[in-house]
């Protein structure tokens, strides 16, 4: 799935996380998941207290509500794995002039047949055709219950 959550509100963005796991509940029963997008999202983790501090003070200069925190718990508690955190530092997406923010990400959820490997997740920032650059992820695909 591919999704675009929204940008100003942290609780909207969890009433959305909610209905996406929703849809998402039965077809994991049988098939393995795989959800990208702009989720307008930050980890607290990816950051350090200066670059943490520097959204601060974005925010204050703009007028914008604080960076809060927290929205994504809701993928980790159900079993999702961002493949950001894989193999890989933390790789900012947004926005391209100068970017500081990582709120795209790429989230897999195996299912009870099927496992999903992260390999390598980067981002390019050779293609700048949004304000965001694009990320990019090599998966692998095993299946658990394999009969010789």
């Amino acid at each position: 799935g591919c999704t675009h959550l929204d940008h100003i509100d942290i609780q909207q963005r969890k009433i959305q996380l909610k209905h996406i796991q929703e849809i998402f509940q039965n077809i994991n029963e049988t098939k393995p998941i795989i959800l990208t997008g702009d989720f307008n999202a930050l980890n607290r983790e990816d950051y350090t207290d200066s670059q943490w501090n520097v959204l601060e003070k974005i925010a204050d200069e703009n007028n914008w509500n604080q960076p809060s925190f927290g929205d994504l718990l809701q993928l980790t508690s159900d079993g999702f794995i961002d493949s950001g955190t894989i193999n890989s530092p933390t790789m900012f997406t947004a926005p391209t002039s100068e970017p500081k923010y990582r709120i795209d990400y790429l989230w897999t959820k195996n299912s009870p047949s099927i496992e999903i490997n992260c390999l390598s997740h980067q981002v390019d920032t050779n293609i700048s055709f949004s304000d965001h650059f694009p990320i990019c992820v090599d998966l692998e695909f095993t299946c658990k219950n394999a009969r010789l």
